[in-house]
Order: C-alpha cells, then sequence, then structure tokens
C-alpha cells in the first residue's frame, strides 16, 4: 500500500520552554562551585579531563535546553565564555573538543557579539589551523569562525 499525503502525521504542537527560566538556578552555582573548590578530592577534580570535558558538555547542553528565551542568558552565556577560554588550551584533545562545543553553544543562542569582546578566544580559534594538532578540534574552530565571519560581514 502506498501512503497518502493527507493522511502525513502532523507535528505536534510546540511547548513553551519552561527550564528558560530555571537556566540560572542550575548553571550559575554549577559553574561557581567549579571555579571555587573546595579542599581535597573537589580540588583534583577540577584538575581531571574527563570530568573538565563532563562539565563543558553539561554546560553546553543547559544553556542550548534554555535557548534564546532565557532571562539569563546573557549572565550564562558571559560565564561559559569565561570557561571555555580557559579549556581551549587545554592538553587533552577530548577537553579542546568539548570547549569548541559550548562555544559553539553560545552562538546557537545568540550570543555572537560576546564572543568578539574576547580576543583570547579569537586569537586562538584564528591560530587553530597552525596550532592544533587534532583534526576534530581544526574542523570544530574552522565552523566556529565561519560561523563568526557572517557577523563581521554586516
Amino acid at each position: 500500500k502506498t501512503r497518502r499525503f493527507a493522511s502525513a502525521t502532523r507535528v505536534p504542537e510546540s511547548l513553551p520552554n519552561r527550564f528558560a527560566s530555571e537556566l540560572r538556578y542550575f548553571l550559575m552555582p554549577l559553574v561557581a562551585r567549579w571555579q571555587q573548590p573546595d579542599q581535597g578530592c573537589a580540588r583534583w577534580a577540577t584538575s581531571e579531563a574527563t570530568l573538565v570535558a563532563a562539565l563543558l558538555r553539561c554546560l553546553g547542553v543547559l544553556l542550548e535546553c534554555a535557548g534564546c528565551a532565557s532571562p539569563d542568558r546573557d549572565a550564562a552565556a558571559s560565564e561559559c565564555l569565561a570557561v571555555s577560554s580557559e579549556a581551549l588550551t587545554h592538553a587533552d584533545p577530548h577537553v579542546r573538543r568539548c570547549s569548541l562545543f559550548l562555544l559553539s553553544r553560545v552562538l546557537l543562542v545568540g550570543c555572537e557579539l560576546m564572543v568578539f569582546e574576547r580576543p583570547e578566544i579569537l586569537s586562538e580559534l584564528e591560530a587553530s589551523p597552525f596550532r592544533e594538532g587534532d583534526e576534530t578540534c581544526r574542523r570544530m574552530a574552522a565552523g566556529i569562525l565561519a560561523c563568526l565571519s557572517k557577523y563581521t560581514l554586516l
């Protein structure tokens, strides 16, 4: 049997994003605690590459889930840029990939102009084709630069 166009499944109606207004209660304390850990194991955890990568991915997902409509979008993006900037030069390529993922989520929610206010991020992205040893990181950085170039041409 063939399927007719009239019987195609309907797209479900969009629901309001309830997480957008809750972003500050998740992201801000997480970043603050990461930047000022307790003594002992907590301090060790902030230097462990797998945990740093997981934090960066988590921040990116939280930012993306909140979306453009979040009233705390700019503050959250600023926090994410600070964390991402530190991790862009990490020794582990997986951490650098996750840092670039977080940076791409900042662009996704519409905070491109904040990236232009961070010259250290721009210089690291521009130098990545020459200094970056990981092919995936080079491609990700090139994609971010291509996205940012749309705004420099305007």
